[in-house]
Order: structure tokens, then sequence, then C-alpha cells
């Protein structure tokens, strides 16, 4: 019965270890009936076994010894516990190998997000020096007021204005404002810009399609087509107007430039 049990997988080499221990038992001569010796030996080999498909080595370990200590002497005994010891020197020794990979996995995944990082502040640092230059030539050229120059607008705050008194916000056209909030879309240089409030629908699924939209210059359209959505940006320009769809208001801001805030 036992090693019918113990054949199951025939591919398992500490099974057949056991087995090939448990049999050379047969050679044992004590007062004790030996048939009985060797059917307990099987029986706790099987139980050995059953314990190292578990991985629960120290049971294995405990139940090989409590045999040896009643049985002393038994061939088949000794080579099972070296056996269970051997198994659980490879599982520990697996174990650590798994560590060691999964730190190296680590330590790898940490340098490529770091190079990743220091990468995007590359790319932050060179998109803010153009900017920085086409404000500079602007203002020698004279199409737009400097940036602290013009007025700091919030873009909820525009829309709420639209929606409850039109004239007063009709009365902005023309006028150079300044505004932070979060990219929604951009397409062939028109970024919509919606607010930091509606954008997290606090005003209502309608209103989350409200906001400004900033007409960019050629000089400006590569750097609108890499923003992402939900990207914090700052914009300044000239309200040129509103447009209206549904119960979204748009104010367009034309000319209009990005900055980061």
């Amino acid at each position: 019965m036992a090693r019918a049990v113990l054949a199951l997988d025939e591919s398992n080499e500490e099974a057949n270890n056991i087995l090939k221990a448990a049999s050379a038992a047969s050679g044992v001569s004590t007062n004790v009936d030996e048939s009985q010796i060797k059917a307990e030996l099987n029986s706790i080999a099987i139980e050995v076994q059953t314990a190292l498909n578990s991985e629960d080595f120290p049971e294995a370990e405990r139940l090989i010894r409590q045999y040896m200590e009643k049985h002393s002497g038994i061939p088949g005994s000794e080579k099972i516990l070296k056996d269970v010891q051997v198994a659980r020197r490879k599982f520990n020794e697996n174990k650590i190998w798994e560590q060691e990979n999964l730190v190296q996995a680590e330590k790898a995944a940490k340098q490529v997000e770091s190079a990743s990082r220091r990468k995007k502040l590359q790319v932050v640092a060179l998109v803010v020096a153009v900017v920085a230059v086409v404000v500079v030539v602007k203002m020698l050229t004279g199409n737009a007021p400097p940036l602290d120059q013009m007025e700091q607008v919030n873009i909820d705050d525009m829309i709420q204005l639209k929606k409850g008194n039109s004239s007063a916000a009709d009365a902005y056209k023309g006028r150079w404002v300044t505004a932070n909030g979060l990219v929604k879309t951009e397409y062939r240089g028109k970024v919509t810009v919606l607010g930091l409030k509606s954008s997290d629908g606090a005003l209502g699924t309608l209103t989350a399609f409200s906001g400004f939209e900033c007409h960019v210059g050629s000089d400006q359209k590569e750097i609108a087509k890499n923003l992402a959505a939900d990207e914090l940006v700052k914009i300044g320009g000239k309200l040129d107007g509103w447009t209206s769809f549904l119960s979204a208001q748009t104010a367009i801001i034309k000319p209009c430039d990005l900055y980061y805030p």
C-alpha cells in the first residue's frame, strides 16, 4: 500500500528515496516483530512525504526523528532523515535565489524609473526654456504684455459669471488674462483647459466641458501636442470672446501662450 501511494509521483526524487530507505529496513533484526517495524516505517515515510509536499520541513523532520527515537539503528530511517535535510537545504537555497532575483529586479526597476524621471525633467527644462524665449520675443515685439501684467482670473468663476451675468462676462472681451487649469484636449493648436473645480465634476457633468480654449501660435504647437490630459498648466492671452453649446460655456483665448505654473 505504501509503495502504491509513494509511486503516484515517479518523478519525485524525495518520494523514491524515502521508499528505498523504508525498504532498506528489511535487513534489521530485533526482538520486535520485523514486519511491524517495516509497516510503521512505511507509514511514517508517507507522512514525511506529505509534509515535504506541503513544504513543512520541520514537521517532516520531527516525524522521522520521533520514529528513530522509538526504533534506533534502522538504516532506512537514517536515509529518510538525510533526504529530508537535503530537501530542506535545497528549498532554502531556492528561496535565497528567488529573493536575490527579486532584489535585483527591484533595483533594475528603480534605475529605469530614475532614468525616466531625469529624462522627463530634461524635457520640462527644455520646454520652459523654449517658452521663456517665446515670451521674451513677444515682449520685444509688443504682441502681448508681460505675464505679470495680465489680469489673473479663475476659470471656474468666469464660467459661473458667464452663466449668471453674461454681459459682465462679455465685458472681459479684449482683456489680457491669465489662469491656471487642467488640460482636457488638444486639437490643431487649440488647447481646452478646464477649471480646477469643474475638472473633478464639482460643478456638474455638462459644466465639466466648459473652460478656456487656448489658441497657441505656431511656435507652441509642438508643445501643445505633447501636453497630457489633466496636466496642470498656466495660460495667458487675450480673451477674444465666448462660445456656447448647450450649457457649456467656452472662453476663446486668442492669441494664447502656455506656461507652467
